[in-house]
């Protein structure tokens, strides 16, 4: 028994980490999970902005003398500024701001890889969620963002639940397998059938 727990201490870290987000998602409320993660990404955004101020005054290091070294720097600048001028709309705004990146974020991003699919119905079908939730993100009320994330947490929980009851059924198998292993050869060999 130990041994299979040995093999598969990524796959048990994986459940614990998928338990942990799930109760992040349900325990405490929409918005304060959106102000959490607005603060995080505001706090991202102007370490980024630094990051490139700092490139750009001392771009002279990374480059050789040349006439594209001042374009360079001045876009440098003015995406720094972008990414300032961003995390303070989103410290001023928390709640809102967040939604509607996370809301644009997911209706933008399911539509450009619509373009790229030869089975446009089939991935439309596929995704049509992304842009319900997307759309709730932005039209909805405080109350039912709260709905979403628990709904969130609750899907995260089963999708725990259901890899601890494969590492359950695992551990009579005398072969000890790496359960990642396993199942991702077995989804690889499915794939390479279609």
């Amino acid at each position: 028994m130990i041994i299979y727990l040995k093999n598969n201490w990524l796959f048990i870290c994986i459940i614990l980490a998928l338990i942990g987000l799930s109760l992040l998602f349900i325990l405490p409320s929409g918005q304060q999970i959106i102000l959490i993660s607005s603060y995080l990404a505001a706090i991202y955004l102007f370490l980024v902005g630094i990051s490139f101020v700092v490139t750009a005054f001392k771009y002279s290091k990374y480059l050789e003398r040349s006439q594209n070294q001042k374009r360079e720097q001045i876009l440098l600048l003015f995406e720094a500024l972008f990414l300032f001028a961003l995390g303070t709309v989103i410290l001023i705004f928390p709640t809102y701001a967040v939604r509607v990146i996370v809301g644009i974020s997911l209706i933008l991003l399911p539509t450009i890889h619509l373009f790229t699919q030869a089975n446009k119905k089939t991935y439309l079908k596929n995704n049509f969620w992304k842009y319900l939730i997307g759309i709730l993100f932005l039209v909805a009320a405080e109350s039912i963002i709260d709905y979403v994330f628990l709904g969130l947490g609750i899907i995260i929980l089963l999708g725990a639940g259901f890899l601890l009851y494969l590492l359950i059924i695992n551990c009579r198998d005398r072969n000890r397998p790496n359960l990642l292993v396993k199942y991702g050869l077995r989804y690889l060999n499915k794939k390479g059938r279609k």
